[in-house]
């Protein structure tokens, strides 16, 4: 099941795993992290090899190759989650520190961001050499994630939409956002765009 959840990330560019705590969540997203450490040994092995076999070969062609290499293995990913004690538990940060966004003192929302300090997480982003390939961004426990993060994701996908967003959660049983607990989010447009409207339901509970 984890290899086809991964394919299938890929094949649709994005995926939402829909499931309650004990469904397996974290452990695809481990899954996804091993996966993508050794496609990263693979693409350095692929990259000597070809060069050998390949000399003088024309720099288009080269790069036409190794992109259609990467579309197929991603090689990398950040792991975001809305609180620290969910972001730990994923091995990855939280979404505000994750994306190089600072959340100002006197904010009283604690989704509040700007469009400028929104354009940070790009810059983290190409810093990281995840500039045109394609790669995993994870969000996990989606269901406490204010309206201004699902806005900043939506900004990435336009910025970046080579990104493959792997949305964890089940927003229906789930803590909701703090000060928006009456808002619903299940099922939106900017959800569904995210995931380029691929769903899998996880429904076997191994706790």
């Amino acid at each position: 099941m984890l290899v086809q959840i991964v394919k299938l990330s890929i094949e649709r560019g994005g995926l939402l795993l829909q499931g309650e705590a004990g469904t397996g969540k974290t452990e695809i997203i481990k899954f996804i992290s091993t996966k993508v450490e050794e496609n990263k040994k693979e693409y350095e092995k692929f990259i000597k090899k070809y060069d050998e076999d390949n000399p003088g070969v024309n720099p288009a062609v080269r790069t036409e190759v190794f992109t259609q290499w990467t579309n197929l293995n991603p090689c990398w990913i950040e792991k975001f989650a809305p609180t620290n004690k969910a972001a730990n538990d994923i091995g990855g940060q939280t979404i505000h520190c994750g994306l190089g966004l600072q959340m100002d003192d006197e904010d009283t929302d604690p989704d509040k961001v700007t469009a400028e300090r929104t354009r940070i997480l790009i810059s983290s982003i190409e810093g990281k050499g995840h500039t045109n390939q394609p790669g995993f961004m994870i969000v996990d426990e989606i269901s406490m994630m204010g309206s201004n993060s699902w806005s900043i994701l939506s900004y990435v996908q336009f910025i970046k939409p080579n990104v493959i967003f792997i949305l964890c959660g089940d927003i229906e049983r789930q803590i909701p956002p703090v000060k928006e607990e009456d808002r619903i989010f299940n099922n939106t447009i900017v959800m569904k765009e995210l995931v380029h409207q691929s769903k899998v339901n996880l429904v076997y509970n191994y706790r």
